[in-house]
């Protein structure tokens, strides 16, 4: 399967993220902040990088804009708090993500991210990113 770096500092987010993800055969590393992306991003060289938006110290935002120009497919998620997350979610797709994951959000929402986020990968698509929603079902991964 896939490795995949997932990059969130909230750890009742990135453990659920991380167990869906090793369930269905990828080889999953997590970073707690854009910070120590650097580190795990050249340890693991992932397929696919899946990165909170809102983190402290760096934001996901500026882990994008450092990682697109890679060639590596970016799932970008958030919740935003108090701030208009689809505002972000938008900047991120400006700066490289495919794929972006507003939460809470499902396992399933979740596993047809990365599947279709892959087979991107795999024919180098240039398709339209796609924005992926749930509708607050339960199961979900949230903050």
């Amino acid at each position: 399967m896939a490795r995949i770096l997932v990059i969130e500092d909230d750890v009742g987010v990135q453990t659920p993220m991380r167990d869906v993800l090793t369930g269905v055969g990828h080889a999953v590393f997590v970073a707690d902040n854009g910070h120590q992306r650097l580190a795990r991003y050249s340890y693991c060289q992932p397929d696919v990088v899946i990165t909170d938006i809102f983190m402290p110290q760096r934001n996901g935002l500026d882990v994008i804009r450092e990682v697109a120009s890679s060639g590596v497919m970016i799932i970008a998620t958030s919740s935003g708090g108090d701030v208009d997350v689809a505002a972000h979610l938008d900047d991120a797709i400006q700066l490289g993500a495919r794929r972006i994951l507003a939460r809470p959000f499902t396992a399933v929402a979740l596993i047809e991210a990365v599947d279709m986020t892959l087979a991107d990968l795999k024919c180098r698509g240039l398709g339209d990113p796609l924005l992926v929603v749930t509708d607050g079902a339960p199961g979900l991964i949230r903050d």
